[in-house]
């Protein structure tokens, strides 16, 4: 466990590059499952929180489940207060117990569950921090860049949701906001006008 925190400690290096997020994400799952697994809950606390911000906001939770058993553990731990110091906000506490409704349904065998919608309630919050994420004039978020990636592949909706692993209603959204950015009128100018600048 020891020489597994050191390499993932070694790796951190040049993380926060855009191009990385989900090697990012993947790296953070990873080193907060392996903290909390060697005992060490303050940095797990604080691999958590890095990973929540990521993650929140753009509704990922294929990069929690890919972990399985050991990070439904480590999410549970979460919950229990170690101190103070820990205390989560009302809405963190929220987002990991929906996690933890999702790694129930996948248990139970429901495979179609993730991209079942499940009732989200709206949070402001979650808004303005994806955008976050987009910088000034009008370019596109890292979930819009993954839609349109998808979209230039001629996958539906549907086939969008369950592969990014989000409802349908929010590709729908996705899909708006990217015709909306582009000026286009049709998905398939959409990823025209995306390709003339260099977005796909």
């Amino acid at each position: 466990m020891t020489e597994a925190l050191e390499l993932l400690d070694r790796f951190s290096g040049g993380l926060d590059r855009p191009a990385n997020i989900m090697i990012t994400l993947t790296y953070l799952a990873q080193y907060m499952v392996a903290l909390h697994h060697a005992g060490q809950n303050e940095q797990a606390h604080e691999v958590a929180a890095r990973l929540f911000a990521l993650t929140e906001p753009e509704g990922y939770l294929r990069v929690y489940l890919d972990e399985g058993e050991p990070m439904r553990q480590a999410l549970e731990a979460l919950l229990t207060p170690h101190s103070q110091q820990h205390e989560l906000a009302p809405s963190t506490r929220a987002y990991i117990s929906k996690l933890l409704g999702v790694f129930e349904q996948e248990r139970q065998g429901a495979g179609t569950s993730l991209a079942a919608p499940t009732p989200e309630p709206a949070l402001p919050s979650a808004q303005q921090a994806s955008a976050v994420f987009s910088a000034p004039g009008g370019s596109l978020t890292r979930r819009e860049q993954e839609v349109l990636r998808l979209l230039a592949t001629g996958a539906s909706n549907q086939e969008i949701a369950r592969t990014l692993v989000i409802e349908l209603p929010t590709v729908k959204k996705h899909v708006s906001n990217l015709l909306g950015k582009l000026g286009a009128s049709s998905r398939t100018q959409a990823i025209a006008l995306a390709r003339a600048r260099s977005l796909l």
